[in-house]
């Protein structure tokens, strides 16, 4: 039993051995790698951007934020245990001659050492999974921290590393046995059972998982999209991969919502498999919000955790260690999306019976469940393997004309192949082999369209309501700006009729013009966000709330300027069409007779029509 002189003194002093937790269990000592003690215990955090004080509960080891008025003996009882309180924190009632609960010395220690700290990282906070401090790989299993060595590491907060925190086990540990030669000869063997056309395939499917396992230590992990025919092992093949992963993955049917996602990831760093991901019957949104989610965590960036703000209140969460998107028709994926993606196709298989590979037995799934934890205890001995054939890799790729997105892709796919496959690294000739059977050392450029081009083809391929003079009658059909476009460029003389058509696609914020000096037909938009024309013209698209301007204007030659467009002066954005848009078509000229002098009637009618939208 402490006296109050002796309990000041021992939280009110500065720890000279930081490593040692002197707030915890007396037996504690350097070599702790656990975050709970059986006593209880605190460790200083810092404070909130409020000011209230964060530590790590030794009772619970989780982070717990005090209130001023939190500082009370059932809450600190609650928080850092009863017996750390009678241990630590009593003193002698001279009047009772028995020990009490002295909270004040430990309140003041909460707020002095918190103060020090100043204020605290919400995103710096390491549930269970992989981390990496410099070169060295972390191991957080859920309740004690080792590196790969098995050397302890300091578990207490710090500003620099931040905090660890308990959570759900990793399902695997030091005193596991590392998975075989063989055993990883097995799985090799059941993936390329599977209806794979390419060795790429098989490559970056068990690439994948590895680096699925790495998670945030891998500075990028691509996303997988796996098409299927019916009957091809979709469903077995995702499967395999989340009982293999175990408590690192969690497996979703159809399209999950963002909050399922983030629900699981909040004090865990897991993979994602989704199966049945499919296109029909899904809405857009929720499939681009998820979408958008999955970009933000190709890449590690600083390895904290992500932010996001529900109710006015600031959730964090782990960025998934990997994705995985199964499905017979999966839904288009945006050119960002797109450009982080590798698809793999799986295709019908054989008439054979593949039952008798315990792998894929149902009934089996211990022995699937055992082999996924000798294989991840195997790729954290592996790590140096993985690290150094990462950083091998990706010149390797950029040498053979690979963009540097491209490559940040399939690196990781190659090294996590490799690092499953071999005890050590590979010779250059070994990697440069690897990469030659992959397919990759044909690199097939694909100039990817840009914002500006697609924002043009898409003003121009929208349909509107022409009047055109047919026949000696004035009728209407829908048209494309292009057809619009091409026939006011092909009038030649017929001044009359190529000023009605362009009258007409100036109700839409459209005005096509010749520049003399360049001898080139111009088009100019109207750069108004609120412009309704133009606005009509952009919906459905990414566009439709405006910025079409700040985009048109990257186009080679754009010019903003002003000038009238429908009797009005607005604010435009010019750009020159190309040559090759106005090449006539039988179609331009089909049942275009000469204009005739409009009656009253037409000149009513087309006025009442004037500028309806079709599409």
């Amino acid at each position: 039993m402490k006296s109050l002189s002796n309990i000041v003194s021992f939280f009110g002093s500065k720890k000279t051995q930081p490593e040692i937790p002197t707030h915890g269990s007396a037996a504690d000592g350097p070599e702790t790698t656990s975050l709970v003690s059986p006593e209880g215990g605190w460790e200083p955090a810092g404070f909130d951007s409020n000011g209230n004080y964060v530590v790590l509960s030794r009772k619970t080891g989780r982070l717990v934020t005090l209130r001023p008025e939190n500082l009370n003996e059932k809450k600190l009882r609650a928080v850092l245990g009863s017996q750390f309180c009678d241990d630590r924190c009593s003193e002698l009632d001279p009047d009772t001659k028995m020990a009490v609960f002295s909270a004040d010395a430990l309140t003041r220690s909460i707020r002095n050492e918190c103060d020090a700290l100043g204020e605290f990282d919400f995103k710096k906070v390491r549930g269970p999974g992989l981390y990496r401090d410099g070169d060295e790989l972390v191991v957080h299993d859920g309740t004690s921290v080792r590196t790969a060595s098995g050397e302890a590491v300091n578990v207490y907060p710090s500003p620099s590393v931040g905090a660890y925190e308990v959570g759900p086990r990793l399902g695997f540990g030091s005193d596991t046995a590392c998975a075989t030669a063989e055993d990883v000869k097995s799985l090799v063997e059941t993936v390329e059972s599977f209806g794979l056309a390419r060795r790429f395939d098989v490559v970056a499917l068990l690439g994948w998982w590895a680096t699925a396992f790495f998670g945030a230590v891998v500075p990028h992990r691509p996303i997988l999209a796996l098409t299927a025919e019916r009957g091809s092992g979709k469903t077995t093949l995702v499967d395999l991969f989340a009982t293999l992963l175990g408590p690192q993955a969690f497996r979703r049917e159809g399209v999950p919502t963002v909050a399922q996602v983030l629900y699981e990831l909040e004090h865990k760093s897991a993979a994602l498999l989704t199966d049945e991901f499919e296109a029909r019957g899904q809405k857009k949104k929720p499939v681009e919000d998820l979408l958008e989610m999955f970009r933000g965590a190709f890449s590690n960036g600083e390895g904290g955790r992500q932010t996001r703000v529900y109710g006015g209140k600031t959730r964090y969460y782990n960025a998934p260690s990997g994705v995985l998107l199964a499905g017979i028709s999966l839904p288009a994926f945006d050119p960002a999306t797109e450009s982080r993606t590798v698809r793999v196709q799986l295709e019908t298989l054989p008439a054979t019976c593949r039952d008798d590979n315990p792998l894929l037995c149902s009934h089996q799934r211990h022995l699937v469940e055992d082999l996924g934890r000798r294989l991840r205890r195997l790729l954290v001995q592996r790590w140096p393997v993985m690290r150094d054939a990462l950083a091998a890799l990706r010149p390797l790729l950029a040498e053979r004309g690979h963009e540097p997105r491209a490559a940040d892709k399939l690196a990781p796919l190659l090294a996590g192949y490799v690092a499953l496959t071999e005890g050590a690294l590979p010779s250059r000739e070994a990697l440069e082999a690897l990469v030659e059977s992959c397919g990759l050392n044909d690199v097939q450029r694909e100039r990817a369209p840009r914002d500006c081009e697609e924002c043009l083809r898409v003003l121009l391929s929208r349909k509107v309501r022409i009047f055109r003079n047919r026949n000696g009658r004035l009728s209407s059909s829908p048209e494309r700006v292009v057809e619009v476009v091409r026939s006011i460029a092909n009038l030649g003389g017929d001044a009359e009729e190529r000023e009605a058509l362009s009258q007409q696609l100036q109700e839409f914020g459209l005005r096509i013009l010749m520049d003399k000096a360049k001898s080139a037909w111009q088009l100019a938009v109207c750069a108004s966000q609120n412009h309704d024309g133009v606005r009509r013209m952009m919906q459905g698209t990414g566009w439709a709330n405006g910025g079409w301007k700040d985009v048109l204007m990257r186009l080679s030659g754009a010019e903003y300027t002003s000038m009238r467009v429908a009797k009005v002066c607005e604010r435009v954005v010019v750009v020159d069409l190309a040559p090759e848009l106005f090449a006539a078509s039988d179609e331009d000229d089909c049942g275009v007779t000469a204009p005739r002098k409009k009656s009253d009637a037409d000149a009513a009618q087309a006025t009442e029509a004037k500028g309806q939208w079709v599409e």
